[in-house]
């Protein structure tokens, strides 16, 4: 049966982002059914505005860096301190028709490069890509993935491109005989990584707990469980360092008070200072309505800004775009 966590939920609305460097655009990737030079494959495009959302543009002659005949998703996107825009993403091409890779395409300013493969794992897919740009302009990635250790249950694996090369890709941890799942990335003020995902493991079996490992540059922290919950799942983390280089874990998960499927957005920190995660709390509880597919990001001010999707008393059959921010280390009540 289907995993809990494994519907499909494409990233793409963790990457809108604003680029003061390309006249204060706002840019966000997303994928389309493209029916003419794409030859009805779903290919990844990326969009602009310059009026605050009001309208938007594709950009670069879209859709980015076409793949005839193949499925393009998951894209996601970011951009140095030279306004290099680069979009990563998965899927398949006539080397890999069946399983899809990790690709990579850049925009220099009026078209997008050709794609280029991260992953070469001929029979065993790749996905779930999540990126950050260093101070160095070194882009970094994390995705989800197979290989021929561990053919079965996919591992979070990590690469880096320095001056248009891509390194090996590495394992970050094996968890053996557990998958792992939906890795997200975030760079602190010095420029070490921090990654998130969910997955099974030993003490906690099949219902996956949200775990974390930091790079500092030379290796990988070993991997921790954030402020489990035994007995539920929990899935789908993104994660945003604040100015004091405190990290922020938000992700959608049952509770004994909220069981499978009225699923709350959930918060653990961990306080530099200190040295610390906090318990995990839920955002705001809406019981009875499922909420899920949670965005993080922080403010000019240092505030956490967190973004999801649920229902409520007012909107019981449709979902809305929630938001709340933690101010003083409270959130306040979401508005939709």
């Amino acid at each position: 049966s289907r995993h809990p966590c494994e519907p499909s939920r494409s990233r793409w609305h963790r990457t809108l982002m604003r680029s003061p460097g390309l006249t204060s655009s706002l840019l966000t990737p997303f994928s389309l059914m493209e029916t003419g030079l794409a030859a009805s494959s779903t290919q990844v495009f990326v969009a602009r505005s310059t009026d605050s959302g009001v309208s938007w543009s594709d950009m670069g002659g879209a859709p980015v860096a076409v793949v005839n005949g193949y499925a393009q998703a998951n894209p996601v996107l970011a951009i140095d301190s030279v306004n290099t825009l680069h979009a990563v993403w998965e899927g398949r091409d006539s080397g890999y028709p069946s399983d899809p890779q990790i690709k990579h395409s850049y925009y220099n300013g009026t078209s997008w490069s050709a794609a280029q493969n991260v992953t070469s794992q001929s029979g065993r897919p790749q996905s779930s890509p999540s990126i950050a740009v260093d101070a160095s302009n070194i882009l970094h990635a994390v995705w989800r993935g197979n290989d021929s250790l561990n053919p079965v249950h996919p591992q979070v694996r990590y690469a880096r491109c320095a001056s248009g090369a891509w390194s090996s890709p590495a394992l970050i941890q094996t968890i053996t005989n557990y998958s792992q799942g939906d890795p997200a990335l975030a760079l602190d003020p010095s420029d070490s990584l921090h990654v998130v995902w969910y997955g099974g493991d030993s003490t906690y079996g099949n219902k996956t707990q949200i775990k974390y490992s930091k790079f500092n540059g030379t290796s990988w922290s070993s991997w921790i469980n954030i402020a489990p919950i035994a007995g539920q799942f929990q899935c789908l983390p993104v994660v945003a360092v604040d100015t004091n280089s405190n990290v922020h874990v938000l992700w959608d998960g049952s509770d004994s008070s909220n069981p499978t499927p009225f699923w709350q957005i959930k918060h653990s920190s961990y306080t530099a200072s200190a040295s610390a995660w906090s318990s995990w709390s839920n955002i705001q509880t809406i019981a009875g309505y499922p909420q899920l597919f949670p965005s993080a990001a922080v403010d000019s001010s240092g505030s956490v800004v967190a973004l999801w999707q649920g229902s409520d008393p007012t909107s019981p059959a449709l979902t809305q775009i929630k938001l709340s921010k933690r101010i003083n280390g409270v959130w306040s009540d979401c508005i939709n």
